[in-house]
């Protein structure tokens, strides 16, 4: 076991916060010149990708951007719950979250796949949370006709 003390944790607090700095300054819907995603939303116009639009490329990576955001809040969260006297099981399963959105966020915005994919990426995560939503909600014997906890599998 690895001795850490108070100073270990000042550090790592500014480090979390200068990386939550940096998350928090970037527009989720401007793309940088040359990046890929100027790219990719270069080459919808040029190689007829049908259904795959200039926002829904946009909204892929906002969405990639969005799981970074939400890594790092959990980054926070898990520094001040590990200085506490408690049971580990709330950082635990604080870091279980975080794996999940960082794997989610990584396959989406894996290089050179393209716009096509990147999309369809985006849209199988939203299937596959309105299909897990949909069997909590018959497992609870609620209804969510009314969109109430989120995207219906109709949708």
């Amino acid at each position: 076991v690895m001795d850490v003390g108070p100073q270990d944790y000042e550090r790592l607090l500014r480090a979390i916060g200068e990386v939550a700095e940096e998350v928090a300054s970037v527009d989720l819907w401007k793309t940088e010149p040359e990046s890929e995603a100027s790219r990719e939303i270069k080459a919808l116009t040029s190689d007829g990708l049908g259904l795959i639009t200039e926002n829904s490329v946009r909204t892929a990576y906002s969405a990639a951007q969005m799981g970074v955001h939400v890594c790092v809040q959990h980054a926070r969260a898990a520094s001040e719950i590990v200085k506490l006297d408690i049971s580990p099981m709330s950082l635990e399963v604080l870091a279980r979250a975080t794996i999940d959105v960082a794997a989610a966020t990584w396959w989406m915005t894996e290089e050179r796949i393209g716009a096509r994919r990147r999309v369809c990426r985006l849209q199988l995560l939203r299937i596959n949370s309105a299909m897990e939503l949909k069997k909590v909600t018959d497992q609870s014997g609620v209804t969510n006709d009314d969109g109430k906890y989120g995207e219906s599998e109709a949708e």
